[in-house]
C-alpha cells in the first residue's frame, strides 16, 4: 500500500498538497497559465500533476527535482508550507 502524501517538494521548498498547484502555476512560475478554467470540475492533486506533466512532456518517474514536484510522505512537526506559511507537520 502506498504511503500517504503529506507534502510536495518543489524548487527546494515544501508545500501542502492543496497548495502545490497554486504555487506551480503562479504568474511568474515555470507552469504559468496552467489552471482550471471556470466550470471545470476539481481534480485530485495527483491527477492535476499528471495532466501538467503530460502537457509539458515531463516523465514523472524520471524527472529532475528542479523541474517538477516530488511527493513527500514523511514531514517533521515544524515543517511549514512555503505557499501559505502554515504548518504541514503534525504532532503525533
Amino acid at each position: 500500500m502506498p504511503s500517504e502524501i503529506k507534502a510536495y517538494t518543489f524548487l527546494g521548498h515544501l508545500y501542502h498538497p492543496d497548495c502545490i498547484i497554486a504555487e506551480m502555476t503562479r504568474e511568474d512560475g515555470e507552469y504559468d497559465g496552467w489552471g482550471l478554467a471556470p466550470g471545470v470540475p476539481y481534480e485530485p492533486v495527483e491527477k492535476q500533476l499528471d495532466d501538467i506533466a503530460y502537457h509539458f512532456g515531463i516523465d514523472r518517474e524520471a524527472h529532475d527535482i528542479e523541474l517538477f514536484p516530488l511527493p513527500v510522505t514523511v514531514v517533521m512537526p515544524w515543517d511549514t508550507c512555503e505557499h501559505c506559511g502554515e504548518l504541514i507537520g503534525e504532532e503525533d
